[in-house]
């Protein structure tokens, strides 16, 4: 068989090898279109130096413009100035009836905004202060606009923020402590972090029964130790607050709050006997079955009160011998079963203060609230009223057809 029949043999749907002419033709059309591409993107592509479109807001829209203004970062209560742009692009004048604020610590002149028009084209800024509050984190708050047509219209003020301290728990929870035995000891810890701050003073406790100690550790944390001292916790539930000083310009003192049940076998009613000079307290004990006990000794260190135990055995008498407790007694009590529990004594004083006295500086100020039918209340000045002593404001009487309190 010849070359040429061999050829003509062959099947004719078998594919054919390109040639390489064919192959050239096709690579130098696929140069040639990345090159017009990579052309057409050079010459199309942003400049470093352009600036970036402002967004315009669309003819009709009535509105704040942005819907969402981001204030940044910033420390815990520390006031944020904020601009809100309220813009009217429809066809007619608007009128805003009221504006108001999700939470108060957002605070704008809203007096000043009711009752404004914004015309066509025009726009209404809404200026005021955001108070950055102690949780940190992302927070929005709200402003809003009623129109006088009814609709409302919202703006988000977007912020961060961040505390320059903390302390760690914030409340100390003791739960019951056990006022029988002395040798069962509540102790609790609070950790003060911060990189900018430090404690500075002594702390301030307004119980008799917390005691609390400070160790700086000298890494940025400060140890506070909590206790309870059970000489002077009373039976039931009791709160006591300590308040600590710091550096810190924007919070310059926290409070720690602790909790603390008192529980026993004999159960004090009352826990806690407040006394003037000449009015003698009683107190009972009540067991855990709900029976009156019996009681069989009672004792107190503190030499300003006098106790004794009535005839029947069920009631502690409690005097005072003396003015003023400079602090709270302490009265143990053993009943004929062997129990022991205790009671706390506070004297209460009664004294008068001068209004507006700078001499002692004894309060800030008085008012004078009428009785029925003598008018409205006032303010008054350079007369002595009298009250108990260390409470910051107390109704203080009636005289003259005037209630009197102080502060």
């Amino acid at each position: 068989m010849s070359p040429g029949q061999i050829a003509e043999s062959q099947p004719s749907d078998v594919p054919r090898r390109p040639t390489g002419g064919l192959v050239l033709k096709l690579a130098l059309l696929a140069i040639t279109i990345g090159v017009a591409y990579s052309l057409g993107y050079w010459q199309n592509r942003p400049s470093a130096d352009a600036e970036v479109p402002v967004s315009v807001p669309p003819a009709g829209y009535v509105g704040f413009d942005p819907l969402e203004i981001d204030l940044g970062q910033h420390p815990w209560y520390t006031e944020i100035p904020f601009t809100a742009t309220f813009v009217n692009q429809g066809a007619e004048p608007i009128s805003v009836a009221s504006v108001n604020s999700s939470c108060g610590c957002a605070v704008l002149d809203r007096a000043s905004y009711e009752d404004a028009v914004v015309s066509c084209g025009a726009a209404l800024e809404l200026t005021g202060t955001l108070t950055v509050g102690p949780i940190p984190g992302e927070h929005r708050k709200k402003i809003s606009v009623l129109l006088s047509s009814g609709a409302i219209r919202t703006v988000f003020l977007k912020y961060v923020s961040f505390n320059t301290y903390a302390s760690k728990p914030r409340n100390v929870q003791f739960g019951e402590v056990n006022l029988d035995d002395d040798t069962d000891d509540a102790l609790a810890r609070v950790i003060f972090t911060s990189d900018t701050a430090s404690i500075v003073g002594e702390p301030v406790v307004d119980s008799p029964w917390l005691e609390v100690g400070v160790h700086d550790r000298g890494n940025g944390e400060t140890e506070i130790a909590v206790h309870v001292a059970k000489r002077n916790l009373p039976y039931g539930k009791s709160l006591g607050r300590v308040t600590f000083t710091t550096t810190d310009r924007m919070r310059p003192s926290f409070t720690v709050l602790a909790y603390a049940q008192g529980v026993s076998r004999l159960r004090p009613v009352p826990s806690h006997v407040l006394l003037r000079v000449g009015q003698p307290g009683e107190v009972r004990f009540i067991t855990r079955e709900g029976m009156v006990a019996r009681i069989a000794s009672v004792s107190s260190d503190d030499e300003g009160i006098d106790v004794v135990v009535d005839e029947d055995g069920e009631a502690v008498s409690v005097t005072l011998n003396v003015d003023v407790l400079p602090n709270a007694a302490v009265v143990r009590v053993t009943d004929q079963r062997g129990v022991r529990s205790k009671f706390l004594v506070s004297s209460v004083r009664r004294v008068c203060h001068e209004i507006f006295s700078d001499e002692y500086g004894l309060c800030r100020g008085a008012f004078a609230a009428p009785g029925p039918g003598l008018g409205e209340g006032r303010h008054i000045r350079g007369v002595r009223i009298c009250g108990p002593a260390n409470v910051p404001r107390v109704y203080a009487g009636y005289a003259g057809g005037w209630h009197l309190f102080l502060w």
